[in-house]
C-alpha cells in the first residue's frame, strides 16, 4: 500500500508539474535601452538583492513567490533573476555564463515599473562580453518578468554577431526552471540550446543544462509564457 501511495504521489506531482510548464516562442521586436535605470550594488555573491519588491507576489509555475527580507527576489550578475522561498526556486537565466566589462560603461542595471500587481522587473547588461567568447566580443541584453501573467522575456540588444564560435559547455545559459533548494530533484525546465536563432527546447526536467552555440541576431526577443488555466 505504501508503494501505491508513492507512486500516486510521483504521478500526481509529474501531472501538476506539465500542467504548469512554460511555451517557447522567438520573435523580434526593437530593442530599447533603459531610461532612469538603477545601478546593481552586487555584494559577495555577486548577487543584487531587490528589497522594492519585498511584499510582491509573482506567479512562476503555478505558486506564488512573495519577495520577502529573509528571500527576496535577487538579481545575478552574471546573467540570471531568482526567485525563492525557503523550500524551492525559481531559476531565469538570460545568458548566463561568467562575464567581464567591456570598458568603464559596462554595467548592469534594472528598472521596475507599473503598478503592484501589474509590475514589470527589467534586469539590463550592457556592454558586457562572455569570459569564454572573442576578445573583440561584446553584449547587451534585458531579462524582463511580468507579474500579471508570469511572462518572462530575454531580449537581445546590439552584439558582435551570432556566428558560432562556442560549445554546450562553454556557451551562454537560457531558459527557466523550477527546483527544490536541495537540488533533489528539478521540477520544471524549458532550456534553449544550440543555435539561438533556430535553438532546440529542452523540457526534460533534469539538471542538464546545455548552452547556446552562439548569440542571437539583435533584437530577438525569447518569450517563455506560462499556462492560462480556468
Amino acid at each position: 500500500m505504501k508503494h501505491h501511495t508513492t507512486l500516486l504521489l510521483l504521478l500526481a506531482s509529474a501531472t501538476t508539474n506539465a500542467q504548469n510548464a512554460y511555451s517557447f516562442e522567438r520573435t523580434q521586436q526593437p530593442y530599447a535601452e533603459l531610461m532612469d535605470a538603477t545601478f546593481c550594488d552586487f555584494n559577495s555573491d555577486g548577487d543584487d538583492p531587490l528589497p522594492e519588491l519585498n511584499g510582491e507576489t509573482f506567479v512562476l509555475y503555478g505558486q506564488a513567490w512573495t519577495g520577502t527580507s529573509s528571500y527576496p527576489i535577487t538579481i545575478g550578475g552574471h546573467g540570471f533573476l531568482r526567485i525563492e522561498n525557503a523550500s524551492a526556486l525559481v531559476i531565469l537565466d538570460g545568458f548566463f555564463t561568467n562575464i567581464e566589462a567591456v570598458d568603464s560603461m559596462s554595467n548592469v542595471s534594472y528598472a521596475i515599473t507599473g503598478e503592484p500587481g501589474a509590475r514589470v522587473l527589467t534586469a539590463q547588461w550592457h556592454n558586457i562580453r562572455l569570459v569564454n567568447g572573442p576578445d573583440d566580443s561584446y553584449l547587451n541584453y534585458q531579462i524582463r518578468l511580468y507579474q500579471a501573467t508570469g511572462v518572462v522575456e530575454v531580449h537581445m540588444g546590439p552584439n558582435s554577431g551570432s556566428a558560432i564560435e562556442y560549445s554546450d559547455s562553454s556557451g551562454p545559459n537560457c531558459g527557466v526552471f523550477h527546483s527544490p533548494q536541495s537540488f533533489s530533484g528539478c521540477l520544471g525546465k524549458l532550456w534553449v540550446e544550440q543555435d539561438a536563432n533556430s535553438p532546440t527546447l529542452d523540457s526534460l526536467p533534469n539538471y542538464d543544462f546545455d548552452a547556446l552555440h552562439n548569440l542571437p541576431l539583435p533584437n530577438t526577443l525569447y518569450r517563455f509564457t506560462p499556462p492560462v488555466h480556468g
